[in-house]
């Protein structure tokens, strides 16, 4: 019997207690019910919960925005849990809880336009490219624009190596 892909040792101590930090983030939520809200079925989250198999990049994002996590801390354990914590408002000095909610929201609202921008677009990036801007927007403050832009120019370099 061929052993299934997905099954692999991650050296990594940090990576492998995944499954404990993914049982904390869910809380009382059961699985059933957990699996009908993300595009991982209920058998692959029991996987991941069992410490079987691990998310890819897209899926460990979608985890950590349901769970209302940071996806550094869900991953590695490192850095805060608190997605809203790593917020940084230099103008306010120590940002108050709303403060770094309002910020959250408009965050949202910038990765919602940069996901419908990215979706209308004929030329897609590679997946690395794509996650790199969409943490770009999160942890450095880049605009649509500017995630517009990038891609921009990714897109024309990929046809300037294409001649």
């Amino acid at each position: 019997m061929a052993k299934n892909r997905t099954e692999r040792l991650i050296d990594d101590p940090r990576i492998g207690r995944f499954k404990d930090r993914l049982k904390e983030a869910m809380g009382d939520r059961s699985v059933r019910g957990f699996s009908s809200k993300i595009r991982a079925s209920e058998g692959t989250l029991r996987s991941y919960l069992r410490g079987d198999t691990y998310p890819d990049l897209p899926d460990l994002l979608e985890l950590a925005d349901l769970l209302g996590c940071a996806p550094a801390w869900l991953l590695t354990g490192e850095g805060p849990k608190d997605p809203l914590a790593a917020i940084q408002v230099p103008e306010l000095g120590e940002a108050t809880v709303a403060d770094r909610e309002d910020a959250m929201a408009r965050l949202k609202a910038t990765e919602a336009a940069y996901r419908k921008a990215l979706d209308s677009m004929e030329w897609k990036p590679g997946i690395l490219a794509g996650e790199a801007i969409r943490t770009a927007m999160y942890a450095h403050g880049l605009t649509l624009e500017g995630a517009v832009f990038i891609l921009d120019m990714l897109r024309r370099q990929e046809e300037l190596d294409a001649k």
